[in-house]
C-alpha cells in the first residue's frame, strides 16, 4: 500500500522520500520506483536516537509532511515532528495496542504512550470504519483528527502472461481440482483453523487442494498439523511469492479466517481476480465482504462454520461464479486512485492547518 501510494504521488508531481530501517527487503522496490531512500534505523528496536536522526533528516531535506505507517516509525516520527514543528500524518492499519502473541488488548505503559502519540498526531488516517471506532473508543483520538481512507488497489489483475491452465501445470495441479488459497503472513491469519476445516472436508471433496502463499513463524507448526491431520498431500506451502495474481487466477476460492484484521488488501486482490471470499467477520472485513453476496463471513476460530462455508462453495460452481462477479463489482469502490485522492486531500488539510 505504501509503495503504491508513493508511486502515485511521485507521478502526480510530489516529492516522496522514504526513511526506513536498514536492510529491509521492501526498500529496493522504492529505489526502483525512483524514490529517494534514507536508511536511518527508523523502526529499529531500541534505537533511542532514531527521533533525533529523523529530525535532522527532515530539516536537511526540507520535508513538509511526515507520514508514518508502523508503530516504531509512529513513535520516532511523533518525537521528531515535535522537535522541529512539522505536521505528522499516521496511517493506522489496525491491531491497535494488541499483544502480538495473545491478540488481547494491552493496557500497559507502552499502550498508554502510543495512545498519546495517536492523539498528538496532526491527522490519523484509518483504513476502515472499524479502525476509526477503535481510535475513538479505545484510544480516545478526537474525531476531528481522524479521516477514513480505504486501502485501494489496481482494478485489473496483472497476471504475468500465464493462463490459469499454465499456472496449474507449472505447480503440478490437476486441472479438475478445486483450489482454495490463503495469502499473507503465517501468523494471525487462522491457518490452523483452515487446516482443521480442510481435514473435515476431504472425505466429501477429495479433489480439494489448498495453496498457502506466505511465510511466518507458524510454518513449522502448520506443516506438522497438516501431517498429523493426514492432509499434507492436499496442502502446498509455497513460501514467499511475487506472483500472487497468477496464483489467484489458478484458484477457485479465497479463504482468510483471520483472528485479527483491519482492511486486508489480500481480500481486494481476490475480489479483483473474481474469486469468492470466505473470511472472518472481524475488523473492517464486513466493509469489504457482504455475507452471502460478495462472500461468506464466519466466526474466527470456528472450524464448523468455516467447514460449512467452504463446502457450500466447493459443491456449487455457479455459486462461486455469482459471488465472484459480485465481489468484482464491489471492489470497484476501492480503487488505488480514490485512495491517493484521499491522502492528497488529507495532506492539503494538514497544510491548511499550519
Amino acid at each position: 500500500m505504501v509503495l503504491a501510494l508513493s508511486r502515485r504521488l511521485l507521478a502526480r508531481g510530489y516529492r516522496v522520500e522514504l526513511a526506513a530501517h536498514p536492510g529491509q527487503p521492501y526498500i529496493e522496490p522504492f529505489r526502483q520506483a525512483g524514490i529517494t531512500v534514507h536508511e536511518l534505523g527508523i523502526g529499529g528496536k531500541g534505537d533511542i536516537l532514531a527521533p533525533c536522526k529523523l529530525a535532522g533528516l527532515l530539516r536537511s531535506r526540507d520535508i513538509d509532511i511526515v507520514h508514518s505507517h508502523t508503530r516504531p516509525a509512529d513513535l520516532a516520527a511523533y518525537i521528531a515532528t515535535k522537535i522541529i514543528g512539522k505536521p505528522l500524518v499516521i496511517t493506522q492499519h489496525g491491531n491497535i495496542n494488541l499483544d502480538r502473541e495473545t491478540l488481547t488488548r494491552r493496557h500497559d505503559v507502552f499502550a498508554f504512550g502510543y495512545n498519546v502519540v495517536l492523539r498528538g498526531a496532526t491527522k490519523v488516517a484509518a483504513v476502515c470504519q472499524a479502525t476509526k471506532q477503535e481510535l475513538l473508543q479505545q484510544c480516545r483520538v478526537s474525531p476531528r483528527h481522524i479521516q477514513v481512507i480505504y486501502n485501494g488497489i489496481e482494478q485489473s489483475s496483472p497476471v504475468n502472461g500465464r493462463t490459469r491452465e499454465r499456472v496449474r501445470a507449472d505447480l503440478g495441479i490437476n486441472q479438475n481440482a478445486v483450489v482454495a488459497i490463503i495469502t499473507g503472513s503465517l501468523k494471525w491469519k487462522g491457518h490452523e483453523t483452515l487446516l482443521s476445516a480442510l481435514a473435515s472436508i476431504t472425505a466429501q471433496a477429495p479433489n480439494l487442494l489448498l495453496l498457502v502463499a506466505g511465510t511466518g513463524p507458524q510454518e513449522p507448526a502448520l506443516r506438522q498439523q497438516a501431517t498429523q491431520l493426514g492432509i499434507a498431500n492436499l496442502v502446498r506451502f509455497l513460501g514467499f511469492r511475487q506472483d500472487i495474481p497468477d496464483l489467484l487466477s489458478a484458484s477457485d476460492i479465497f479463504v482468510l479466517p483471520s483472528r485479527s484484521e483491519a482492511f486486508p488488501i489480500s481480500i481486494l486482490e481476490a475480489m479483483t481476480a473474481g474469486l469468492p471470499v470466505v473470511a472472518s467477520d472481524i475488523g473492517g472485513i464486513p466493509e469489504q465482504v457482504e455475507d452471502g453476496v460478495t462472500g461468506l463471513l464466519v466466526t474466527p476460530g470456528d472450524v464448523d462454520e468455516l467447514t460449512h462455508a467452504i463446502s457450500r462453495l466447493i459443491g456449487n460452481q455457479e455459486l462461486r461464479r455469482q459471488i465472484g462477479e459480485k465481489g468484482r463489482d464491489k471492489v470497484r469502490q476501492f480503487t488505488l486512485e480514490r485512495m491517493v485522492d484521499g491522502y492528497i486531500s488529507l495532506y492539503n488539510q494538514v497544510l491548511d492547518v499550519r
